[in-house]
């Protein structure tokens, strides 16, 4: 039915649909703008309004997730895990760049102490809060410039963060986060790829680095057989590694396994790369449990505190020596403070969004320039203690919002009765097969031809709180991460650059049809842009998001690899760049001179324009509303696709697909 439907579609058709949904936008803005013009602008209103919203349901926040505690508590240990990873790793990267001014400490204190304010008093409660890649890519490039320039690095980090507290401040009280949509998937998919390419290229830098054995390892160097040690290191490095990164991939897919069981394979799948790393960290210590003659040191170990307790590596007293730094650096601050914040303007705002993505169907208000103000709060007070900031997690926010999605009967509901219809979508693949079976959760299975069934989450602020309270006590068993080798820490680095490869991400789709038949393509996609985009056009726009890409890859990374302070400072502007790719270069300049404004609608719309309908439809697990792959962000986890990435159709279509299937 859904092919004969796509056959008949044409170009003129979308463009009368693409005509109807433009102008009721542009009705919806006239009235709102109306509305606006009564009231006489107010620079904190945004802040206020949200406040308030924030107010109302501040107590049903906490009083909710004792209803589903075991809900709660999960949640927070399965996103724990995955950012415990990510902080070790990041920690000791800038541990390497840094010349261990920055460290593991660093990044979980940062990644605790923003945490706990944005679950206390945030806007946006559902977002978890840690260390990224991005903010650690700007600050090593901060810190060569600072070594280069002869800046004390501590406070100069203070002043760093006193600055960018003011913008995020004058952002939100001006209301700025309401722009956050003009970031469509063109800027956004780059700065995915940016990201995973980063990942890549560390993870490669990190383990060739392990056949040289540089000073940051463990490694015995005293004795005349240490170049063997350390091709031996590199060998045995380059197989734990590889052997790591496929188990957890492996792991990571263990849902469609048709062996075991379902709750012992959900299980695998949640904790692949947990798993995984334990798996491998005590097949590198075999050697030395079982043979005394095997080389000290091989595989490397990172070079960590070594006692237990209060951390000794950070002094947290940068605040008291910002007047060493002179006035001309303290002012030149505003600088990296500025592309801080842009920076956090992509990547908190993205993240909150992520986190209350439609699919998940939140009923809470959201209230995203006041959560950028706290962001505020927290920059500023991870910048007095001399630590990079932390800001919302990318990929970890859908996966926390994921595993607080349930459904809250044990009988499927009847789709003769009425029920309200939201918070649901349902992968429009399914809606062609009847399922006519159900299975709730004490496993007895159900006969009926038109159930259906509604799925919630849990809205709370407790399961970011544990979460960012575990991160916070880590610090206080630092020297367990001495144990890891160093080889293990580079392959979830590699592990991580698998998250912008991914079915969703449309860029990649469309460059795979640049080497892809027509009759291919045709056969074996149903996006909506091949319908109505002429082949041209879709190269053409394929093409400059690849130059685009490119560009900021060498300014990002490639540049920075040199060890002269100005090109350093040039990478640090890939934040720039890429709002420069979001506003103005998608904005105006592409749709005014370079591509048709339809055109960009379809390739590139905000919205999206694929298959939604209040259509549910049981599911044997909450998890199979969610493609699976690993990799993304968080290895081996199950991650949303977006819905204009899986199967693009027609509204009106959709529509009349669900009269034609069961209803709530």
């Amino acid at each position: 039915m859904r092919k004969e439907a796509l056959d008949t579609f044409t170009k003129d058709q979308f463009d009368v649909e693409l005509q109807v949904i433009n102008s009721s936008s542009l009705e919806d803005n006239k009235v709102h703008a109306s509305d606006s013009e009564d009231k006489r602008y107010v620079i904190f209103r945004k802040v206020r309004d949200e406040f308030q919203v924030t107010i109302r349901h501040y107590a049903s926040d906490w009083t909710d997730a004792f209803e589903r505690p075991r809900l709660t508590v999960s949640a927070a240990i399965v996103t724990f895990c995955s950012t415990l990873l990510t902080s070790i790793a990041f920690g000791l990267l800038f541990q390497v760049e840094t010349d261990r001014q920055l460290g593991l400490v660093a990044t979980l204190t940062s990644g605790g102490i923003t945490g706990v304010i944005q679950a206390g008093v945030g806007g946006n409660p559902l977002a978890v809060c840690g260390s990224s890649g991005p903010i650690t890519l700007l600050y090593i490039y901060a810190y060569r410039f600072a070594k280069g320039n002869g800046i004390p690095f501590a406070p100069w980090i203070a002043w760093i963060g006193f600055w960018s507290f003011l913008m995020h401040a004058a952002t939100a009280c001006a209301g700025l986060c309401k722009h956050r949509k003009k970031i469509t998937h063109f800027s956004g998919q780059i700065f995915e790829l940016l990201i995973s390419a980063d990942f890549l290229t560390t993870a490669i830098r990190g383990l060739v680095n392990e056949w040289g054995l540089d000073d940051s390892t463990n490694v015995d160097h005293d004795d005349g057989t240490s170049q063997n040690n350390a091709r031996l290191n590199g060998l045995v490095s380059l197989l734990l590694a590889t052997g790591f990164f496929s188990l957890a991939i492996l792991l990571a897919r263990a849902r469609e396994w048709s062996f075991l069981s379902r709750g012992g394979n959900r299980f695998l799948a949640k904790f692949s790369t947990v798993l995984a790393l334990v798996c491998f960290v005590a097949l590198g210590w075999l050697p030395h449990w079982t043979s005394a003659s095997w080389p000290r040191g091989v595989p490397a170990l990172p070079d960590v505190q070594k006692h237990f307790g209060v951390p000794a590596e950070h002094k947290f007293l940068a605040f008291l020596d910002m007047g060493t730094v002179s006035p001309g650096a303290a002012v030149g601050a505003i600088i990296p403070a500025f592309l801080l914040t842009l920076l956090f303007f992509l990547d908190h705002n993205i993240s909150a969004m992520n986190a209350y993505h439609e699919d998940f169907g939140c009923k809470k208000g959201q209230a995203f320039n006041y959560d950028f103000l706290t962001l505020g709060f927290g920059v500023l007070l991870t910048g007095l203690l001399g630590l990079p900031p932390s800001s919302g997690l990318i990929p970890q926010n859908p996966i926390h919002s994921r595993n607080l999605l349930y459904f809250p009967d044990s009988k499927p509901v009847s789709s003769n009765e009425p029920e309200e219809t939201s918070h649901a979508w349902v992968d429009p693949i399914q809606l062609e097969s009847n399922l006519n079976k159900y299975e709730d959760e004490s496993g007895k299975q159900t006969e009926n031809h038109d159930i259906v069934a509604k799925r919630f989450i849990c809205e709370q602020r407790l399961s970011a709180m544990i979460h960012s309270l575990l991160l916070f006590f880590c610090i206080f068993l630092v020297p367990l991460v001495g144990w890891i080798p160093t080889c293990l820490i580079w392959a979830f680095f590699l592990l991580m650059s698998t998250e912008g490869l991914h079915a969703g991400n449309e860029f990649l789709v469309r460059v795979g049809f640049l080497f892809s038949s027509k009759g291919m393509v045709d056969a074996s996609w149903s996006f909506l842009f091949l319908q109505v985009v002429p082949r041209a056009t879709i190269l053409r726009f394929t093409l400059l998001q690849i130059g685009c890409f490119t560009l900021v890859y060498i300014v990002a990374v490639i540049l920075p690899l040199i060890s002269s302070a100005e090109w350093v400072a040039v990478g640090a502007i890939f934040p720039a760049l890429i709002m420069f790719y979001a506003v103005p270069f998608r904005s105006h300049i592409m749709p005014k001179y370079m591509f048709h404004e339809q055109h960009l609608q379809v390739l590139d719309h905000a919205e999206s324009l694929c298959l939604e309908s209040p259509i549910f439809q049981v599911r044997k697990d909450p998890d199979e509303d969610f493609t699976t792959y690993g990799g993304r962000g968080a290895p081996g986890l199950p991650h949303i696709l977006r819905k204009d990435a899986v199967l693009c159709i027609k509204r009106d279509l959709a529509a009349e697909l669900a009269r034609e299937l069961p209803l709530v």
